[in-house]
């Protein structure tokens, strides 16, 4: 060890050390680590030897930019502080670093569609993963795609015409929800609200049609009065459950397309006395954390987050590693948690 400056630095055997213990050049030592076969037997263990020896580790970050990986996957998500996304950049962050992987995480709409893309062309990040990629302007996934950028988008819009070496996860969405609103149709209910956000993005447009197939499949009129469309966070719920609850008759049941929105209508409910179920019933969309330990446990729809968040990585990270074009969707299935927060409809409706 020796001491420079303020501190002890310990002075680490390198492959220029290992090449002079052994008498070879630096380019051997180098194929030798890499595992390249074109190299002799004899010497080959001449240098492993001198590996040994001299306790020699390889420095991986050197390592994988001298094979042009900078070890760092871009994430792109609409809003760092929400429940979904939690859950999600949690899975990233976890599955990301099991491949030895950091992430760098830039919020939307702070987001610089030409810093993306310097970020990938600079060598700073290997590949991207957008969330909820329906919400961005299309002009910068056109750029990915024409820069064979590695990236995988997260529920994309339809539009989006997928190709290069961008890929596309969605869930069964329009399923999900037909499922829900099902369900409280076999519990009695005929008036269900929706409570919906950004109509524009493909997997909302899913999510309304849904409700429109199980009204349609049950011979229950669509009442446009019912469907109230706001954000899809907490200040949202709370907006769409005071308009819902003005309606003459009220609803007896309503459907909300996040779980954060139907929190805030749970929240409403309160003030106004509103029991769950027994005045109304509500169900969400996600499956966060916290839904099931609300009072009453929120019944919903779960879309498998944590496994979004994995297949994202590791799709990402075969293009990587292989350059392949897939322009494919991947689509995993919803399914619909039933908890407490869902009841018949209330005697004399």
């Amino acid at each position: 060890m020796v001491t420079m400056g303020r501190g002890p630095y310990i002075m680490r055997t390198t492959m220029s050390d290992v090449a002079r213990y052994c008498g070879v050049s630096l380019k051997t030592v180098s194929r030798v680590l890499n595992g390249e076969s074109h190299v002799r037997s004899a010497l080959r263990q001449r240098v492993l030897a001198a590996i040994k020896d001299l306790e020699y580790v390889a420095h991986a970050p050197a390592r994988d930019l001298a094979r042009g990986r900078s070890k760092v996957i871009g994430m792109v998500l609409p809003y760092v502080l929400s429940p979904y996304t939690n859950v999600l950049l949690d899975s990233i962050l976890r599955r990301s670093n099991s491949f030895g992987y950091a992430v760098l995480v830039q919020p939307f709409p702070s987001m610089d569609n030409d810093l993306v893309i310097e970020l990938w062309r600079s060598g700073q990040i290997d590949g991207l993963v957008i969330g909820e990629a329906g919400s961005y302007d299309r002009s910068i996934f056109v750029k990915l795609i024409t820069q064979q950028t590695p990236c995988v988008l997260i529920q994309p819009n339809s539009s989006i015409k997928l190709g290069g070496l961008t890929v596309g996860i969605d869930v069964t969405d329009r399923e999900g929800v037909q499922c829900a609103v099902e369900y409280m149709i076999e519990l009695g209910h005929r008036r269900i609200a929706f409570m919906g956000y950004g109509t524009e993005l493909t997997h909302m447009q899913d999510r309304l049609r849904g409700y429109s197939d199980a009204l349609a499949q049950h011979n229950v009129p669509r009442d446009e009065s019912l469907i109230c469309i706001r954000s899809g966070d907490f200040a949202g719920g709370v907006d769409a459950a005071r308009a819902v609850l003005k309606l003459n008759p009220r609803p007896t049941a309503a459907f909300a397309a996040t779980d954060e929105m139907a929190v805030g209508a749970m929240q409403v409910c309160w003030e106004l006395g509103v029991r769950i179920p027994d005045d109304l019933s509500i169900v969400g969309f996600d499956d966060i954390p916290l839904a099931e330990k609300l009072i009453p446990p929120l019944t919903t729809v779960k879309q498998p987050i944590d496994q979004i968040g994995t297949l994202a990585v590791e799709l990402l990270l075969k293009m990587i590693a292989s350059r392949s074009e897939v322009g494919q969707r991947h689509i995993l299935k919803t399914k619909l948690c039933v908890r407490q927060s869902c009841g018949p409809v209330p005697s004399g409706l």
